[in-house]
């Protein structure tokens, strides 16, 4: 074997993981869709080499003849909720979709192949957003959630479903309102038979993880509904997920009443357990975006679905023939979601593992054979470049564990030297209520094949570990997960994985809130050396006052209360990081979108200036950089490039790495 390098420093290592890799090449991998009439797969890319473009691509269950089936003029996009997802649907040859451009829904036939003329469903009027759509199974109509900005303050933004008809004779006419009065709805779905539509609903203050309820409802020849009936779901107490009709007509979904998201089917009036044993695996997640979906029928008696334990997943197969019975698939994906079956031996989802990237799989479930259709990189990285991420439990307050995936320095040309710890990113995911899988992401071994260790906190609040984990941040925003994530790194320094004087943090949005507090509100533990805000939050009262309707009441529960109380607002005041600028001691790098409408850029510019003004603010290093265009999360080519390169070299200068 050949000598390793160990005379470069961790941090400098060459590595083939270039940072053109991380933003041309990678294409986003929105949703995927299957028409079980045609036994075509249908996938929503997101390519960032066409400023971050959506399109439709059409394929065999084999993967070959891939076809895009939108022209450069349509982004099938939605905004919904602000994060859209639920863009698009396919059945009996029929694509319907929202096109960004227009703000309209559009149809097109694919069973005729030369004649491929737009439908326009709805009418012109921009202020109407719609997404997650159903179809009828002879497509004459559809279902969907249309949100109206006509009023555009949280507040007046109306969310409601709607009846779409696929053949407007006559000329396109408003969407029917079918369902109105709640807040939220979401996930309109169609029983086969076309009799029945079950959909989720919820109010402010919840988030649709915090409580929600299922109905079901009658169908109405005209399409509007009858005998809508309550079937599960409490505000505060229950959430409910992914309704879903089995072959035969049953009505499943997912609801958290014992704990963890289970499955769960109504029939003959009441609601049981698809599962003979409760398990303590998560069968959702939280539905930031429309149209998630981790389970699908291939028969009446068989489920595949995705289970998280511990914010890993992994596949599995339940027998309703046998009661209901689990078998775990010996397979390694580690990272699953868009679960939808293509017959009654094949499933398609989108997968990873630890060593291959995020990409479209099809599963035989029989023999459990499976083959990449799609892959979100084309890019082939050598192994012996990557570093496999593997979980971590370490000790919190009250005698708990939280999680975290930690990923050691990897890079076959080098090693360290003997007694070298290396630099490390603690990197704090968004949100807050989400989570990280030790699935391959080419953002991370970036890095690591650099030589940085990696550590990926679950802190409290995250998905993937069951109600009471989320929970532990209801009203400790910014404390919880503040500490869990100091915690971590106190812990991997201290198990020898890193070297304490070079820890870095970062994280974007809820998670660019964290490295603010912990290098403000913490900021006299000294843990952190740098750290790198992307579109993160520092004032949280200022933010409750400028959000969009979708989380505009999220934080009233983060924070514990509504600010509207001198008391109240002082404990936002308190639980903001530019209230605390004067404690920071580390350097510090903001990166920011113009067009940011979730978390607006006055939120780093105002910290930045209470940083520079405060006690010895001119000694203290404040980096920050707008990018002119940029939303919510960088999607253009040149700026992911850009921020990559920025962060890069204000570590190295930083922590000394030369």
């Amino acid at each position: 074997e050949e000598m390793k390098d160990t005379s470069v420093a961790a941090g400098r290592w060459k590595s083939p993981i270039g940072r053109s890799l991380i933003s041309g090449q990678t294409i986003g991998i929105r949703e995927t869709c299957v028409d079980r009439t045609n036994k075509k797969i249908y996938i929503a890319e997101r390519r960032p080499w066409e400023s971050g473009r959506t399109t439709i691509i059409q394929m065999d269950p084999n993967g070959q003849n891939a076809t895009e089936l939108l022209e450069p003029k349509h982004d099938a996009r939605t905004t919904v909720h602000e994060y859209g997802g639920g863009s698009f649907s396919v059945h009996r040859d029929k694509l319907v979709f929202n096109d960004a451009n227009s703000s309209r829904v559009l149809l097109l036939d694919l069973s005729d192949e030369k004649n491929r003329d737009y439908i326009v469903l709805t009418p012109d009027n921009a202020k109407w957003r719609y997404a997650d759509f159903t179809m009828s199974d002879n497509c004459d109509g559809l279902y969907c959630v249309m949100e109206d900005h006509t009023l555009d303050t949280p507040s007046t933004v109306v969310n409601q479903l709607v009846y779409v008809s696929l053949n407007p004779s006559g000329g396109v006419k408003d969407p029917i309102v079918v369902a109105s009065g709640n807040d939220f709805y979401s996930a309109p779905r169609l029983s086969p038979d076309g009799k029945k539509l079950a959909w989720v609903t919820w109010n402010h203050p919840d988030m649709s993880w915090s409580g929600s309820e299922l109905f079901l409802a009658d169908v109405e020849k005209d399409g509007t509904l009858e005998n809508v009936t309550k079937i599960a779901g409490e505000a505060g107490k229950e959430s409910i997920s992914q309704p879903s009709f089995s072959p035969n007509g049953e009505l499943t979904f997912t609801s958290d009443r014992t704990g963890y998201w289970q499955l769960y089917r109504y029939a003959n009036d009441s609601v049981s357990p698809l599962l003979s044993t409760p398990t303590k695996g998560e069968y959702s997640i939280p539905d930031w975006r429309f149209n998630n979906s981790a389970y699908a029928f291939t028969s009446p008696d068989k489920v595949i679905a995705v289970s998280a334990e511990l914010g890993v997943d992994s596949i599995v197969k339940i027998h309703l023939e046998d009661g209901g019975r689990l078998e775990t698939l010996n397979l390694p994906f580690v990272d699953v979601s868009y679960m939808r079956s293509l017959d009654e031996s094949k499933v398609v989802f989108q997968g990873g593992t630890r060593t291959q990237f995020l990409g479209i799989y099809l599963l035989d479930i029989n023999t459990l054979e499976f083959k990449v259709l799609k892959k979100i990189s084309n890019t082939e990285v050598d192994e012996g470049y990557l570093s496999e991420g593997r979980p971590i439990k370490f000790p919190v307050e009250n005698g708990l564990e939280s999680t975290a995936i930690f990923y050691p320095p990897s890079n076959k040309d080098y090693e360290l030297g003997d007694n070298v710890k290396p630099p490390c990113i603690v990197h704090c995911h968004g949100g807050p209520t989400s989570h990280v899988t030790p699935v391959l992401d080419i953002s991370i071994q970036y890095w690591t094949s650099r030589g940085f260790a990696y550590a990926d906190v679950n802190y409290g609040g995250s998905s993937g570990h069951g109600r009471e984990y989320r929970e532990r941040l209801n009203g400790t925003w910014g404390i919880v997960d503040v500490r869990d994530t100091v915690l971590c790194a106190k812990f991997i320094a201290a198990s020898g994985l890193a070297d304490s004087s070079k820890i870095c943090i970062t994280g974007g949005s809820a998670g660019g809130f964290v490295v603010l507090a912990a290098l403000t509100i913490s900021g006299k533990e000294n843990v952190f050396a740098a750290g790198t805000s992307l579109y993160g939050v520092s004032d949280i009262l200022a933010l409750a006052d400028d959000t969009h309707k979708f989380e505009s009441k999220y934080m009233f529960n983060l924070v514990g209360c509504p600010p509207d109380s001198e008391e109240n607002r002082k404990i936002y005041i308190d639980r903001s990081p530019i209230n605390h600028a004067d404690n920071i001691t580390a350097a510090i790098l903001l990166l920011q979108g113009s067009e940011d409408r979730v978390v607006p850029p006055n939120q780093s510019e105002l910290i930045i200036s209470k940083i520079k003004g405060s006690k010895d603010g001119d000694k203290k290093r404040v980096d920050y950089h707008l990018f002119e265009g940029e939303g919510h999360g960088f999607r253009m080519a040149k700026y992911v490039e850009e921020a990559l390169r920025l962060e890069e070299e204000f570590y190295l200068d930083v922590l000394n790495i030369n």
